[in-house]
């Protein structure tokens, strides 16, 4: 692993990075980049004095750390909050001193048995999330795959900003898609099916199993958005919905083109294209006239 720091315009980087990813790093540096160091093993801590002064000179108005376990400092337990809270108070002190704003970047845990909040699913100790303003969720659209989603799990400044839908293209830039109604905690729980205490899926999720269950016995598909009609009337929430789904291992299918394409569930033993087949044939016969 290297850990490197460099410059972003305003904005600077303390990254870890894998050795073979280095080369690249350095060849995607643009002419408003500058590589400050390239280190083996340990780099700066979130704590050391070096990296204050190195703000000092630079004046960034956003220091980043990605991840946040790379800088914490030799010794340094992420779960002992009496090993975290010094780290964070210093950083606070900094960031007002130099009127910068720090982002601090961590991977989620597992889900676990119990576990359901976005908030829960946070790296180490309760005080990163007890110290930071703002919390942002990041991760996939449970209706489009390749659509990710950032949502505000925390906002102690403000009311919560709408989650914001986005796209990472093959060239590597970011392509955005708009807002959307995904929470921090429905982006998180689509990962896995969420449980009771003794492992098994709750009344809400059960029951929505069940509704789909039924739709599903017919032809084996069905339209999403009839799905979510239908399950409302039972006061079936939407999120509850999609880890039914998960639950059940349904494929998306989408068929039509925009603005008029609609989005079908299917049991994924069924061949797409068969399934795909029988709703187009199925639509022409409604819309023949009489």
């Amino acid at each position: 692993m290297k850990r490197i720091s460099m410059t972003y315009g305003q904005v600077l980087f303390e990254l870890g990075i894998k050795k073979e990813s280095l080369q690249k790093a350095q060849d995607m540096l643009h002419e408003n980049e500058e590589l400050l160091s390239v280190q083996d093993g340990a780099s700066y801590s979130m704590g050391d004095e070096e990296l204050a002064a190195l703000c000092r000179v630079y004046r960034p108005a956003l220091l980043v750390f990605d991840p946040i376990q790379s800088y914490l400092g030799q010794g340094v337990q992420m779960n002992r909050a009496e090993q975290v809270r010094p780290l964070l108070d210093h950083l606070g002190a900094l960031a007002k001193e130099l009127d910068m704003a720090v982002l601090l970047i961590s991977h989620m845990s597992k889900p676990g048995p119990g576990v359901c909040s976005a908030l829960d699913r946070l790296l180490g100790s309760s005080d990163f999330r007890n110290a930071a303003r703002s919390i942002l969720i990041a991760g996939r659209d449970p209706e489009h795959p390749e659509v990710r989603v950032v949502a505000h799990a925390k906002n102690s400044l403000g009311q919560p900003g709408e989650s914001q839908r986005y796209r990472i293209c093959p060239q590597g830039t970011v392509a955005y898609d708009g807002p959307c109604t995904l929470t921090a905690d429905a982006i998180i729980r689509e990962a896995g099916t969420p449980a009771t205490g003794n492992g098994r899926p709750s009344a809400a999720l059960a029951n929505a199993i069940e509704a789909l269950e039924k739709q599903l016995s017919f032809v084996g598909w069905v339209e999403a958005g009839e799905v979510y009609r239908l399950c409302a009337e039972r006061d079936i929430s939407d999120s509850t919905i999609r880890r039914a789904r998960i639950a059940l291992d349904l494929k998306l299918l989408r068929v039509g083109k925009p603005p008029n394409q609609k989005i079908y569930w299917h049991r994924p033993e069924l061949e797409p294209a068969a399934v795909a087949a029988e709703i187009i044939n199925l639509n022409k016969q409604t819309q023949l006239p009489l």
